[in-house]
């Protein structure tokens, strides 16, 4: 039986045969190639600039494989103020700022007409007469009055009701006389002290008694003068014109 040569034994054998093969010269042996020459450089361009990366990019590999995970950028929330119903200073002041009034125009007033000048006769044999307002008689005189008006001194006589009168003025002294019919006097005083605008005292008496009752007012006047009767509100006034 024949042996196969090994593995080792061949590779032994080849080994040797190149040796003998070199040393013969039958194998030339590999000259040493001619290194290139160098060639020149192209000129180096300016490096181009790297992207700057986001911030908050963080870069994790990837458990399952070999791809690259990246986290999104994270989103910072504004929390919400809370909603409150004070206004703030520069609104509240808006807001409570007055509101400037429209001017309007006002119609002058209407000026007053001055009382005329009533022709009384002269003593008692004639009078003029009159009533101090409308409504239901006077039964009682309750006042007598005195204030400077803007045409001169100005006197109101008032009872509880309407009262009809009768005028006549005397002289030496001057006088003015008023008579009031179905009225009792009701004043406290008989004589009250005047002393300014040409009036010097006002005095006053029940001149008859019921059942048909008259009231007589006498004007102490400091001279003649002229004289104005009308009535406002009920009430006879007697102004002493300027």
């Amino acid at each position: 039986m024949s042996r196969s040569p090994s593995p080792v034994g061949i590779a032994t054998f080849l080994a040797l045969s190149l040796m003998l093969a070199c040393a013969s010269g039958r194998l030339p042996s590999p000259s040493p190639s001619p290194s290139p020459s160098p060639s020149p450089e192209p000129p180096s361009e300016p490096a181009a600039p790297q992207p700057r990366r986001p911030p908050f990019r963080v870069v994790e590999p990837d458990i399952r494989g070999d791809s690259e995970v990246v986290r999104p950028k994270p989103v910072l929330r504004r929390r919400a103020e809370p909603v409150s119903s004070t206004p703030r200073p520069a609104e509240a002041a808006v807001e409570e700022a007055p509101a400037t009034p429209e001017p309007t125009s006002q119609a002058p007033a209407p000026e007053e007409t001055p009382p005329q000048a009533v022709d009384i006769p002269y003593g008692g044999s004639r009078s003029a007469t009159g009533t101090s307002g409308v409504g239901a008689p006077a039964a009682t005189l309750q006042s007598v009055s005195v204030a400077e008006g803007r045409f001169g001194l100005t006197v109101e006589i008032r009872g509880d009701g309407a009262m009809g009168y009768s005028a006549f003025v005397l002289t030496e002294p001057d006088r003015l006389v008023l008579d009031f019919e179905g009225v009792e006097n009701g004043l406290e005083s008989a004589e009250l002290d005047v002393s300014r605008g040409g009036l010097l005292k006002i005095r006053s008496a029940q001149f008859r008694p019921a059942p048909s009752p008259v009231v007589r007012v006498v004007f102490d006047l400091a001279a003649a003068a002229k004289i104005a009767l009308d009535h406002v509100d009920g009430a006879l006034r007697v102004t002493l014109l300027r």
